[in-house]
Formats: structure tokens, sequence, C-alpha cells
């Protein structure tokens, strides 16, 4: 595990902004996939032999990612340390466009790799390609050369190495072209251990990766597959994306598809003013976001004995419709605060007893709260909006609450849950929900959230300072169901 932290650590300093990516598609959509319908794996024998050196080796690599060498930028510090400062600097100047990779064995340091031919073109009056080859820190596959920290990290490397034929689907074919062609990144689940740490466990749905990346001016974008399962058990009749309409499709044509709910409700948009959430996540069903953390043991227990959430509420919640924003307040205490909405089956029983738990629990902990309920016009119970609150420094601070209505249910037969922190809730303001089967987006402002304290110090300096980032993750072509393991994923990130 110190292996791992410090190769995370030589990650987020050498290359802040893929460490960044690979996290966001990792943790920010970090329960996507979790408790899908597994495809029927007789369909990989429709899968074909690769005759891919590259692919050969990523067996033993946690993660690998491809670029472009620019001769006008700075060498990266990863060829000065595997090459020296001299013989780095020639190649670098005279291979400009070249493909190169930066590869993350599954234990051990950070990898060079290099295609042969350039180390054979070297120029440098002191540089000898045979010598280099000879080092015990360096190993050779069909054309390409690996560059280990030293002997050691070969040896792990070689222990875990078998260079056989690889039978690969068509999603594990497109994400090495795109490794052998431009920016890509390709990730398996040690690398997402390395970085998560204890979050591992709740990462499972998206521990297997592959994007390809572009940088255009102050954007960055991406699209790939995100999966639960190694991209090799994916099945043939999965399409595989095509990068090149969206990395080339201007930035204003993806933020309307990820925005085009507000055009329902302005309660939904992501303006650039004060008005817009800090962060909005919207899923088709909640089991996207929480179906990990409400399955995970110990929660699940904890919240059925304390607060009433049996098996049968558990499953209703993860069908839901579910909508997470992250709003700024203006006035008050809090600098901002977190709205999620629910849509349920009603009558719902289970729900009403899990709230009054709730409630006693709230009031045994001190807390005080302010109730009003909603009547039929044949007065009957039709809903009804509870506030907490407790003192601070004999003030009466609101620390949130929740509603529920039965009228403002987009579906009869429905009731609409809206519980919220540090505002109160406002059931008028329920936002558009996703009506697509498997589809989750998410639009974020880091800018604003930096400037009110809400983003660790410790992300890159560009991102902290974005402007926008924003993704979504949908089904496949040729899915044969929404909750396939394997699901598109695209995005990009606004940079100042």
């Amino acid at each position: 595990m110190k292996r791992f932290l410090r190769t995370a650590l030589d990650l987020y300093r050498s290359y802040p902004v893929t460490a960044f990516l690979v996290s966001t598609l990792t943790v920010a959509p970090a329960t996507v996939l979790i408790n899908l319908i597994r495809s029927d794996s007789t369909e990989l024998q429709n899968s074909v032999f690769v005759d891919d050196p590259l692919i050969e080796i990523s067996e033993g690599l946690s993660m690998v990612q491809s670029f472009h060498i620019e001769s006008e930028a700075k060498i990266p510090s990863l060829w000065i340390e595997r090459l020296g400062e001299q013989n780095a600097a020639d190649l670098w100047a005279h291979r400009d466009g070249e493909l190169w990779w930066q590869a993350w064995p599954e234990e051990g340091e950070p990898c060079l790799i290099l295609q042969e031919e350039i180390l054979d073109a070297a120029t440098a009056g002191d540089f000898d390609p045979k010598v280099l080859k000879a080092s015990e820190s360096v190993r050779l596959h069909r054309g390409l050369i690996l560059l280990f920290a030293d002997a050691l990290n070969r040896q792990t490397f070689d222990q875990r190495f078998s260079p056989a034929g690889v039978v690969s689907p068509p999603i594990e074919r497109q994400c090495f072209d795109q490794l052998n062609t431009t920016t890509a990144v390709l990730w398996k689940p040690s690398a997402v251990a390395s970085m998560a740490g204890a979050l591992t466990p709740l990462l499972r749905s998206a521990s297997h990766g592959c994007v390809a990346i572009e940088f255009r001016g102050r954007e960055l974008r991406w699209i790939g597959v995100v999966a639960s399962r190694s991209l090799r058990e994916a099945s043939k009749r999965l399409v595989p994306p095509d990068p090149r309409a969206f990395l080339r499709a201007s930035l204003s044509n993806q933020a309307a598809e990820t925005n085009q709910a507000a055009e329902t409700n302005p309660s939904n948009a992501l303006n650039p003013g004060e008005q817009g959430p800090l962060l909005r996540l919207q899923s088709h069903s909640a089991r996207t976001l929480l179906g990990s953390l409400l399955n995970t043991p110990l929660i699940r227990d904890g919240l059925e004995s304390n607060y009433g959430l049996i098996s049968n509420l558990r499953n209703q919640l993860l069908a839901a419709p579910l909508n997470l924003q992250v709003l700024q307040n203006q006035k008050g205490p809090f600098q901002a605060a977190v709205q999620l909405d629910l849509v349920l089956p009603s009558p719902n029983p289970d729900a009403l007893s899990s709230l009054k738990t709730v409630s006693n629990r709230l009031k045994n902990r001190g807390l005080f709260s302010k109730q009003r309920r909603f009547k039929t016009s044949k007065g009957e119970n039709d809903g009804e909006k509870i506030l907490w609150y407790d003192y601070k420094q004999n003030t009466k601070r609101l620390l949130g609450g929740w509603s529920w209505n039965h009228g403002s249910s987009p579906d009869a037969g429905n009731m609409s849950l809206q519980m919220t922190l540090a505002r109160q809730p406002d059931l008028k303001m329920s936002p558009v929900f996703l009506t697509d089967a498997g589809h989750l987006q998410a639009r974020v402002r880091p800018s604003k959230l930096h400037g009110l304290g809400l983003i660790p110090k410790t992300w890159p300096a560009p991102v902290r300072r974005a402007h926008t980032l924003g993704f979504s993750v949908k089904p496949l072509e040729g899915s044969g169901t929404s909750h396939d393991d394997w699901r598109l994923i695209s995005g990009y990130l606004v940079l100042p």
C-alpha cells in the first residue's frame, strides 16, 4: 500500500490534470455501475485475437497513459530520471509528435515506455542505445522499450508478465487503438486503490476504465468507457464509442446536451451567475449514486436498526429518480446548502415510519422541530414539512429538514420527497428528473466551490480555478439492458 500511495503522489505531481481526470471518472460517479445485470459471458467467444504488444504489456500494469512529444513543452521529469538529462533533452527535442507512454506497474515506480526506433535514431554524441538496452532496469518487447526505476522494479514486472496473444472484444480494442494513436488513459482496480485509499470499496463500479483525452485551448475533454469488470470481459455486441465526433464538437453543444433540463425548469440551470447550483448530480435511479453506500453491510445494518430503513424501503430508495444539488447560501451561518430530491411510490407507510424514527433520533440529540401539514380538499393528510433547528450562542439556527407531498409528484401514485441541509425544503423548487434509463449527469462549478472553501487544497490549482466541469454516463450502444456493466462516459473541463 505504501508503494501505491507513493505512486499516487508521483502521479499528482507529474500530471495533475490526468490525476484529477482519473479521480473524477472514478470518485465523482463512484457508484454508477453497482448491482448491474451481468452480460452473457458466452459472447466472449466472438472476440478476436489481437496482435498488439501494448496490450500484452498492459497485463502487468495498473494504469497506462499515452502522450505525444511536444518539443516546446518542458521535458517530463520521468524522462530525465530514466534517460538522464542530456539524453532526455536530445530525444525530446528531435522527436516532436512521436508517441510515448507512462505506465504504473501493479507494484513499484512508474515506467517510461518508448518505441525502440526512437532510441535507435538518437543523435546525442555520448548516447549509446545498446548500452541502455542492456541495462538490468530495461525490458524490450516487440519494438517497445520499457525503462523501469531499477532492476527490482523490472523483476517485479517480469513476474506478472506473460507475453502471450490476447483475445480482445471491441471495447478493449478501441481503447488500445486510442492508446496507440492519441492521448488516452487506461486504468485498473489497483490504480483506483492507490489514489482512493479507504474509499476503494465504494469504487468497484468504476474500477476499470479507458478514455481518450483532448486538450483544446482552455478545454479538456474526454470520452470512453467505465466498468465494474475488465474491458476484456465485455460482450461483442457492445459498440465502443467513436471519440472523434465528441472531441471535435464545440463545447457549447456539449453543455447544451447536459443542461437540457434547465429549459424545462430554471432551478436546474447551471448559470454563470450566483443563482445556479454549485454542483448538480442527476440520475434516473438513486442506485447509480447511493447503491454501493446503502448496500455496505455496516451502513445497511446501522440504517435499518437505528432509522427503520428496512430492506423494502431501501430498495424503493435505490429505484427512485434522484437529483442532488449543492446551492450557495446568500445569507445565514452556512455558505452552502444541500438539496436531495427523490420520487417514491405512494402510499408509503415504510417511508413515513422511517422519517418518524429519524425525528425521534434528532429530538433525542437535543434538536427541535417546526412542523406543517398539508391537507387535501377533503381534509385528508397529503404531506408535511418539518424543519430542524438548534441553538448556537442563544440563536436559533436552521439545520435543514424534509418535505413530502403527493400533489407535487410528477406521476400519479407517487410522492415527492425533498431533504435538505442548511436550508428549508421547498417542493415548488423540485427539479426535473432524468427520464432515460441508466443515465447520470453531473455539472460542477469548481471555481465557485473553491471560493467557498469546499474543494480540498490538494486538488491541482488549474482544476480548482476551472469554470465548469461536466460529465454524463449512459448505456453503450448495443446494451441488452440499461444496466450493463460497461457504460459510456463523456465529459469536459473548462480551465481558467
